[in-house]
């Protein structure tokens, strides 16, 4: 296993992984992806005893009881101790311990109800509602619809003096070559040819220049052409001149590379500025819906200091007080009926998608994660654990005791690894995609939140690895690591499960959920999950082999009763297919090879639709 993870670039903060396409057991080639999906279902089962749930009243066949649960570490396992004890170093971190002050090693007994949860609402065909409701960002050059919009991109300033009313003023832009124009504003362009933000462009200027911000200029029309000769659109180029017929702006954007005029392998590094000229005293407004995708997108790690130094950075606040009016410029997409609104702090900014995350999981079917004002349905995992909404809750009737482990334990020397978080940035992973004829994605036909009918893929999961080892990449800053003291594998550790007023079918799906398949399925828990980590057997005691067969047969009956009308079979289903194939653990020789993507790897990836056949060693 190699792992290349690198910063993210084009302002995404995407993860690179290329998605697992199949559910069997072995991966297809060059899959290096830590996780994969468990399809969403287009059917959702809701018991109909939902409405009766109660911890007062119990059911005619209600079941109370205490479960023994044993768990057994497959693999090396670490719960981080959220408070108190702590290495000498900021980074490292012990294992979690009882509030009790006990030297006992402990699993907090809502990592293990968070963890059998999980699988419950796949198994019984809930529905996909724990997930943050967030419009994501696009900025891909390789996809077509981007690059055909982004084209048309308009220039303005926008005013944010009120709070709930923001409004852009339109206004006429044009380039002007760093290269030429600082000699003409008589400073030098050495200054913002490093890699830097905008709002050091712009307090540097104003430090040169004494804010002059406003001037003159000639626009002329500019024509390209491409590498193959043909002639394409460019932006119109501003020639400053104390006679200049335009009096606009100097407008700067961020310099993502550093510039070197001399060096022929950054000749195309960016080296332009932009003139805001010819403003409009007619605004239109932004409305609600689009002024929160915009802050959306803006809450990301790379956007979030591009926006915050225009609200926050007193320097920037000064400027554009003084010599802006008190807006800030833009650039934004608007159709020609007004209807429908894109903006961003660039020229080729980032597009909030046409869909939320909570909105490409109801594409699948409208009672995934419920919306605003309507009516809260509760699903199997629901009833059995627990739910709280605005207008209504539930108390769990299962509950997990903490699990304290058994004998004398000692944890082994610490870990250091980076631990990075996926992001759904990355639709080639997280959207439903269609295959090429080759089984790998077409990148023509791309499915991103720029379409309103994305579809989610479904439940992210991480596949037991049979084998993991962390390589560190060749470059990665001291930051990104993580440094961590896990228990070794052997460790066991011991609970009990209490349950309350539980109908057989809802013991039958706890069962089922604890064991899946009893043989050959296990866990995982805690973090380092895609290193291998983590991997915990759970054993029943408290009832019989027989008992425990009975009820989980029950619980699969009825949802083959329930899914009768979709034409799936329970255990054959492409949900219950999946999550074994995932679960499954059978200590064998290591068949999955994993890294992240390095930058070449990634850009390949987007450009072709194909990984690397050969990977760096």
């Amino acid at each position: 296993m190699q792992n290349h993870q690198r910063p993210s670039n084009n302002g995404n903060n995407r993860q690179r992984h290329f998605p697992r396409q199949q559910h069997d057991r072995t991966p297809p080639p060059n899959n290096k992806s830590p996780y994969n999906f468990v399809p969403l279902s287009e059917t959702i089962v809701f018991p109909d005893w939902g409405d009766k749930v109660s911890q007062d009243i119990p059911f005619s066949d209600h079941l109370d009881g205490e479960l023994d649960l044993t768990i057994e570490a497959l693999s090396p396992l670490f719960i981080r101790n959220g408070v108190g004890e702590k290495s000498t170093s900021t980074d490292d971190f012990f294992f979690y311990k009882d509030s009790t002050g006990k030297a006992h090693y402990c699993l907090p007994g809502t990592s293990l109800k968070g963890m059998i949860r999980s699988v419950m609402e796949i198994a019984s065909f809930g529905k996909l509602q724990h997930i943050n409701d967030q419009h994501y960002a696009i900025r891909d050059l390789h996809n077509q619809q981007y690059c055909q919009t982004i084209r048309n991109a308009q220039a303005g300033w926008l005013d944010i003096s009120e709070e709930d009313n923001w409004k852009i003023y339109p206004c006429k832009f044009a380039l002007w070559d760093r290269t030429k124009g600082c000699s003409q504003l008589r400073i030098s362009a050495d200054y913002f040819n490093k890699q830097q933000t905008a709002a050091q462009k712009y307090i540097k200027f104003d430090q040169l220049t004494k804010r002059q911000f406003e001037q003159n200029a000639n626009v002329e029309k500019a024509t390209g052409v491409n590498n193959w000769g043909k002639p394409i659109k460019r932006p119109d180029e501003a020639i400053f001149s104390e006679t200049g017929q335009c009096k606009g702006k100097v407008v700067f954007t961020g310099q993502p590379q550093e510039y070197s005029a001399s060096d022929f392998r950054k000749a195309k590094n960016k080296h332009h500025e932009f003139f805001f000229y010819g403003d409009s005293n007619k605004p239109f407004p932004v409305d609600a819906p689009t002024r929160k995708a915009f802050l959306d997108i803006h809450t990301e790690l790379t956007a979030t200091t591009d926006w915050d130094n225009w609200i926050k950075n007193k320097e920037l606040l000064a400027i554009r007080k003084d010599c802006f009016g008190g807006r800030i410029p833009i650039f934004y997409l608007r159709s020609n009926d007004g209807m429908k609104l894109r903006f961003g702090l660039a020229m080729m900014f980032r597009f909030a998608g046409e869909v939320s995350v909570g909105e490409a999981a109801r594409n699948s079917n409208k009672d995934h994660f419920p919306m605003g004002d309507e009516p809260f349905t509760p699903d199997l995992a629901d009833l059995v654990f627990g739910f709280a909404t605005p207008k209504k809750a539930l108390r769990g009737r299962v509950q997990f005791s903490v699990a304290e482990a058994v004998g004398e334990v000692k944890p082994l020397p610490a870990e250091r690894v980076i631990l990075g978080t996926p992001k759904p940035t990355f639709h080639p992973a997280y959207l439903q995609q269609p295959l090429a004829k080759n089984g790998l994605l077409d990148k023509k036909d791309y499915v991103t939140f720029l379409d309103g009918d994305a579809k989610l893929r479904g439940w992210k999961r991480y596949p037991v690895l049979n084998n993991a080892k962390f390589i560190p990449p060749e470059k990665a800053s001291d930051k990104t690591y993580t440094s961590f003291c896990a228990l070794p594998q052997g460790t066991k550790f011991q609970s009990k499960v209490r349950y309350h007023n539980l109908r057989p079918v809802e013991l039958g799906a706890l069962l089922w959920c604890i064991q899946m398949n009893p043989t050959e399925s296990c866990h995982s828990l805690g973090m380092a999950k895609p290193y291998g980590y983590g991997k915990v057997k759970l054993k029943i005691d408290g009832l019989t082999d027989e008992q425990i067969e009975k009820y989980k047969e029950k619980f699969i009956d009825y949802m083959n009763e329930r899914l009768s009308g979709s034409g799936m079979d329970f255990k054959t289903s492409p949900q219950i297919s999946a999550l074994l194939a995932m679960a499954k653990f059978d200590g064998a020789k290591p068949d999955w090879d994993f890294h992240y993507f390095s930058l070449d790897e990634y850009r390949n990836f987007k450009a072709t639709g194909q990984v690397l056949k050969e990977y760096p060693r």
